[in-house]
């Protein structure tokens, strides 16, 4: 979105006349292309005003002064970073679009890492799908309280594993819960 679009920037940029100093924290998410940073450098050129980017490239701050008219130097920095932020962007995006096409293409997507969602465990990829790498499952155990909750039975009390953790060998998911220091009641 261009600087002069942005709700809280360009409100900033309408009334130029009540301050000397733009700062903005922090660079890479002020401005992600060439032509919207050239847009602002002209805006601050013609206003006659100072721009600080709080956090800039490798944590330091960046000062470009366009009070002197005269001074060409104010520009350079913020257009050699505005086109190196433009690259990665894309470079960004083109890494997404095609991590979430290859995912879409997979027979079953999840490729473990992260906690599963309350209901599933992982398990190996059956053969006829390749048998390489890990899947989902429904965990019988979760679903079994989790049916129970759909249905509307009697008020579960569940605490520990029983509801945050799958417990080992499914041993919860019937009665009491067996699980050291932990109790389930119905």
């Amino acid at each position: 979105m261009a600087p002069f679009d942005r709700p809280a920037l360009g409100a900033w940029l309408a009334r130029p006349e009540r301050y000397d100093v733009l700062v903005r924290w922090p660079f890479d998410r002020a401005i992600r292309s060439m032509s919207d940073m050239h847009d602002l450098a002209k805006w601050a050129e013609q206003q006659r005003k100072m721009l600080v980017f709080a956090e800039g490239v490798g944590g330091g701050k960046l000062v470009s002064d366009f009070r002197n008219p005269v001074d060409p130097m104010a520009e350079f920095p913020m257009m050699m970073l505005a086109f190196a932020a433009q690259v990665e962007a894309q470079s960004i995006k083109d890494c997404v679009t095609g991590a979430i096409a290859a995912i879409r293409k997979m027979p079953l997507r999840w490729r473990g890492g992260g906690r599963p969602p309350y209901g599933y465990m992982p398990a190996p990829v059956p053969a006829e799908f390749g048998g390489i790498g890990w899947t989902l499952v429904p965990d019988l155990g979760a679903v079994t309280i989790i049916e129970g909750v759909v249905r509307g039975g009697p008020p579960l009390s569940l605490r520990g594993c029983c509801v945050t953790k799958r417990c080992s060998a499914g041993r919860c998911a019937g009665a009491a819960c067996t699980c050291p220091g932990r109790q389930r009641t119905a």
